[in-house]
């Protein structure tokens, strides 16, 4: 379940007796301060799954990429545009983390 807290209206020993929770109920906690988005709090294991599906998203991009630089070498591309392809693969995968 999804709750909202804001921050202005919260103080601070209800703020943690409700993070204490989150792992107990595993909701969702929005974090707003004037009705401005902060932060969304989830419990330790949903960050880890999140991590997990996102290492392989990364992966499946990777494995695409890959692919197409493969095809091109059977093309006979040349050593610097396969360096370029390469390092743009290298980008994007970091900027995936």
């Amino acid at each position: 379940m999804e709750k909202t807290i804001d921050l202005k209206k919260t103080q601070k020993k209800e703020l943690f007796d409700l993070l204490r929770t989150l792992r107990q109920t595993n909701d969702h906690y929005i974090l707003r301060e004037n009705g401005d988005f902060l932060a969304v709090v989830i419990t330790r294991e949903e960050y880890e799954k999140f991590l997990l599906r996102r290492q392989a998203e990364a992966q499946v991009g990777l494995e695409k990429v890959l692919a197409k630089i493969h095809s091109q070498i059977d093309q006979n591309i040349s050593d610097e545009d396969l360096q370029k392809q390469l390092d743009e693969a290298i980008h994007e995968m970091r900027g995936v983390k």
